[in-house]
């Protein structure tokens, strides 16, 4: 029987072909709860289809979306995943309403660092060997300063938090367009949030971390 949760769309990123689809859980008193991401098990690296996703008005989830997902039950992936929930793909998805942004500062993630589970770990990928130290792939923060650089379609965030230096690749579609043709953009963090992720699995020994949303006024 599925158990129908509402959540803040915080990412929308794109995920071996699909979508990773990832937010924080709105309680019925208001407050905020966990990070949930909702999966589908029948694709390809968990992800979610546009099918999976499609809401109940016919569009899709965008960053800030307030939407209810029918949730079958709780399918962690190894330690590094608690936050993943098989989706019932038999009922669609309902769009609630929108998230204002002013809110958004109610929704950031207490973190001394991100995911430097060793000193020699490079900013942006977690090693395979170490992934089990890491009890969330999930978070939400405000970067200290960012700049995007671009070279064809990869599309890179180096920002500076809590003092250190990160630079990860953007899987915001978005993002992504926006950003291409452009070498390198500043951009004022004084109303901007990152959405950062975990990669479910490893490639070349490795966990990547990446900027799965930028959320926020850009210009």
């Amino acid at each position: 029987m599925a158990d129908t949760k509402t959540i803040v769309c915080l990412a929308n990123s794109r995920r071996s072909g699909n979508y990773c689809v990832a937010g924080k859980e709105i309680l019925g008193d208001g407050r905020y709860g966990e990070w949930i991401r909702p999966v589908n098990s029948q694709n390809y690296d968990n992800a979610i289809s546009p099918e999976d996703m499609q809401l109940a008005d016919g569009g899709q989830p965008k960053l800030l979306d307030v939407i209810s997902i029918p949730l079958l039950e709780h399918v962690p992936e190894q330690s590094h995943q608690p936050e993943n929930y098989q989706i019932d793909n038999s009922q669609p998805w309902t769009k609630q309403g929108v998230l204002d942004k002013q809110e958004l500062p109610a929704l950031v993630d207490e973190a001394y660092d991100i995911w430097r589970i060793r000193r020699s770990t490079k900013t942006d990928r977690v090693w395979e060997s170490c992934i089990n130290e890491v009890n969330q792939s999930l978070l939400l923060i405000r970067p200290e300063s960012l700049t995007i650089n671009a070279s064809g379609w990869k599309v890179r965030a180096n920002f500076r938090y809590n003092g250190e230096i990160y630079n990860m690749g953007v899987t915001d579609p978005e993002a992504e367009s926006r950003y291409a043709a452009k070498e390198s953009v500043e951009i004022a963090t004084d109303r901007v949030y990152l959405c950062l992720s975990i990669a479910a699995n490893p490639f070349r020994s490795s966990y990547y971390k990446l900027v799965a949303a930028i959320i926020g006024d850009t210009d």
